[in-house]
């Protein structure tokens, strides 16, 4: 017993044993404490409050669960520290820590709330607009918000710390220039997206076309557009390019025009090929998802071993044109059959093009 108690007794940097095993005793037991607070506010106060019909306390609890863990981490810390006999410089040391710490709990609550109070209050209001620019413009805000109150964050950390904040941001200013200099093409497509959000030249599903390669709209982001293109590839455009380049927009009209190469055996009799011309015509008009009015078919060349048809439709429907296309096909390859005509060498090279 006197043993131990020698041992627990033995200086160590001007502390004894038992005074660094309550200093991590404490400290230890603050980061246990915050694991079991936090299942506890993960697995019983969260699901009782998702199951309560009061939404807001659901989402506080959501917030405060992780910024908890560390928050009694530092008190932890704050608790064991006072067992500790300090100099002047490292007490001054740990707390700086303990604010730091502090300090980075505050801003992790307040980034979270950040979220909350723009999801609770300020999105269902731009949700019940029919315009998407206030969509993007809440995401733009709530992004410019939350990059300010980290860079406070940071400048606060740092001054609390004992640095020069000035001499800080004199130096910063030289690296500024070449960091502006370097991220140049980012505030280009930045701006880009802003001035697209506002012309609005297409939507989100619209079918468009720029430096030919088309496909679905299926985001528009601050930095870069992204299609979805008929070969299921995701095309990712900068949106300084959407700006500077042609863009076609198929959907604003409609209408998507669609061009089929049909080649018929070059032994088919003049009677029969005119029979075929009308019958395709007629089958093309009758499929649904297909501008009748748009339909026509011709005759175009004598190629090597086919005589060329040229159909051209317009598609009505922009988001089941696949399938439209592929009743078309379907169609005239079985009413060219009915009447007993033999397709040569068909070639599809069809595309969304101009308006019909």
């Amino acid at each position: 017993m006197e043993t131990a108690s020698n041992a627990l007794n033995t200086l160590f940097l001007g502390n004894t044993a038992l005074q660094y095993l309550l200093f991590f005793g404490f400290t230890l037991g603050g980061i246990l404490l915050g694991r079991i607070a936090y299942q506890i506010f993960k697995n019983i106060l969260l699901k009782l409050a998702k199951k309560s019909e009061n939404n807001l306390f659901a989402q506080l609890v959501e917030i405060i669960k992780s910024p908890l863990i560390v928050l009694i981490f530092t008190l932890g810390f704050m608790i064991g520290k006072q067992f500790l006999t300090l100099n002047e410089s490292t007490a001054k040391l740990l707390d700086n820590v303990e604010l730091i710490l502090i300090q980075i709990v505050i801003f992790w609550f307040l980034l979270h709330l950040i979220d909350l109070l723009i999801l609770r209050y300020l999105k269902p209001l731009t949700e019940k607009t029919e315009s998407s620019l206030d969509d993007h413009m809440l995401i733009i805000f709530q992004k410019g918000i939350k990059t300010i109150l980290v860079v406070l964050a940071i400048i606060i950390i740092l001054s609390n710390s004992g640095y020069d904040i000035m001499s800080l941001l004199a130096g910063f200013g030289i690296g500024g220039l070449a960091i502006a200099l370097a991220a140049q093409d980012a505030v280009k497509n930045l701006i880009a997206g802003i001035i697209l959000l506002i012309d609005k030249p297409f939507k989100i599903n619209d079918w468009i076309e720029i430096a030919d390669l088309s496909g679905h709209v299926v985001d528009i982001g601050l930095r870069s557009t992204k299609l979805h293109s008929d070969k299921n590839t995701l095309l990712i455009f900068p949106n300084s390019m959407l700006l500077d380049s042609v863009v076609k927009n198929y959907t604003e009209h409609n209408i998507m025009k669609q061009i089929l190469a049909v080649g018929i055996s070059p032994f088919t009799p003049v009677d029969k090929f005119n029979e075929a011309i009308e019958t395709i015509r007629e089958t093309v008009r009758s499929i649904e998802g297909i501008d009748s009015e748009s339909v026509s078919v011709r005759f175009i060349r004598f190629g090597e071993s086919s005589l060329d048809l040229e159909v051209v439709y317009g598609l009505t429907d922009s988001h089941n044109w696949k399938m439209t296309i592929h009743n078309v096909n379907m169609g005239i390859k079985g009413s060219l059959d009915k009447i007993g005509v033999e397709i040569a060498v068909p070639i599809e090279r069809g595309y969304p093009g101009d308006k019909v």
